[in-house]
């Protein structure tokens, strides 16, 4: 297709997460700053497939919080003066005093209400409900331009940025079972009155729930429906591979992993390194919960059952070998880990897998360029330090990779809110340095002038 070459946008994004939203916030930042032209609101577009932004809205359960700093947020690492802090947040609110009178971590409902505010200060960078279907180069350019087509419409763009986020993971062998009998743990708030309807339609005995996971969403769900169920109405099992519920390493050591150092130094190994690096560092994000949770979860259920409710069961060491199902129930057949052999199947009303999110829009929406696309010699995407796709000669327009970069950035790169902040401001430098007058806050360019006139 020809596509007219007169106006191309600057930058085109696929997503409007907290990624993207970060780098919508240093480009606004920089415009009201003086740093920017005003021109560049309209030469930048972020497209995003839902019809709002609400991080976590499946999840967002009284009494469940970030698991990480308020500073790290979508702005202060990079300016604490922006516009987009949580700080600035509360101050708008009117709740600063109110929230720093106590000392708690921020509850992931108040984070969700803040990533909202940022992204409607944003709107007119953002077009929702418009998910991006492919990235390809312009067929009448020299690879210098870039044709990205969502739902709606096609991008003319000079650079280009994916930042999709990841993508919810079902395990195959729940795949193409029928929505009412099995649901990803993602959006269990949305889907959760449906199952209050399917306890009460119950005719016989308990309805049964089989939770698959040992994350924080998988604690967080059992605890949910035990709450809020009389105990002859619901019996849940909770299935893990290995230890059940395991703590997240969360020492202040370990929590170094996730500042922006690490990031140069992760890049810096050799891929074989990285792999094992990103293998040992696993646990500090992924498959686990905070000790507080863990504590807190072991309480209940031992008072439960010191008053004689034993409708929660924890299946440790288990792996699921097969799973069918019928018009009404699901049938999960395992594998005790601990004797090498099958276990008595498990069946159920209803299966939630907690299984997390796998990487998967980068492959898909490259796809028509395969061929120009670097990769490493395991097969995952080669990306640059400063976040650029790597690519043949055929393509010469930047492509940065926004939230995609575990492999190569390290595991704070995808899932995490630590490093969203110095992300955008790494990627504007990179995109916008020539145009912006001015880089960085300015507590950064003083400290920089100061070690410049005594070196």
């Amino acid at each position: 297709m020809t596509i007219n070459t007169n106006a191309p946008f600057e930058l085109v994004v696929a997503g409007f997460g907290p990624a993207a939203i970060a780098v919508a916030a240093a480009i606004e930042d920089a415009i009201l700053q003086g740093n920017l032209p005003d021109s560049y609101r309209k030469k930048v577009v972020f497209l995003e497939k839902a019809p709002r932004t609400e991080w976590q809205g499946g999840l967002l359960l009284p009494g469940t919080n970030i698991n990480h700093s308020e500073y790290r947020d979508l702005a202060t690492p990079r300016d604490p003066g922006s516009q987009f802090t949580f700080a600035r947040f509360l101050k708008e609110r009117g709740n600063l005093y109110r929230r720093g009178a106590w000392s708690g971590a921020v509850g992931r409902i108040e984070w969700s209400q803040y990533v909202s505010w940022a992204a409607a200060k944003l709107k007119p960078y953002v077009r929702y409900s418009e998910p991006v279907e492919s990235i390809e180069p312009a067929s009448n350019s020299d690879g210098s331009l870039l044709v990205m087509r969502s739902s709606k419409r096609t991008y003319l763009a000079r650079q280009v940025m994916i930042a999709c986020g990841m993508e919810t993971h079902t395990p195959e062998a729940f795949r193409d079972a029928p929505e009412e009998l099995v649901r990803h743990a993602d959006s269990y708030l949305y889907y959760r009155d449906g199952v209050e309807a399917q306890i009460r339609r119950k005719q016989s005995g308990p309805f049964k729930v089989a939770i698959i996971g040992s994350g924080l969403s998988a604690a967080e769900i059992m605890h949910d429906l035990l709450s809020r169920h009389d105990p002859n109405d619901i019996d849940i099992t909770s299935i893990h591979r290995g230890m059940a519920f395991r703590h997240y390493d969360m020492s202040q050591f370990s929590n170094q992993i996730f500042m922006p150092d690490e990031i140069s130094r992760f890049h810096g190994a050799d891929m074989k390194t990285r792999r094992a690096i990103h293998a040992k560092t696993f646990a500090t994000n992924f498959s686990g919960v905070d000790a507080e949770c863990a504590a807190a979860e072991w309480n209940f259920l031992y008072e439960r059952e010191l008053m004689g409710i034993r409708n929660a069961h924890i299946l440790d060491r288990h792996e699921i070998e097969g799973v069918q199902w019928s018009a009404e129930q699901v049938r999960i057949t395992l594998k005790d880990v601990m004797r090498g052999q099958i276990a008595p199947p498990l069946t159920a009303d209803l299966a939630i897998v907690c299984t997390g999110y796998r990487d998967t829009a980068p492959d898909r929406l490259l796809a028509s360029m395969e061929g120009s696309v670097t990769r490493e010699t395991d097969g995952l995407l080669a990306i640059g330090r400063d976040y650029q796709l790597r690519t043949d000669s055929s393509i010469t327009a930047p492509i940065w990779m926004n939230g995609h970069g575990e492999h190569t950035h390290g595991i704070a790169d995808t899932q995490s809110f630590s490093i969203v902040a110095h992300k955008a401001e790494c990627l504007f430098n990179s995109i916008f340095g020539n145009e912006a007058s001015a880089a960085g806050h300015q507590a950064d360019r003083s400290k920089d002038s100061a070690l410049a006139m005594n070196a």
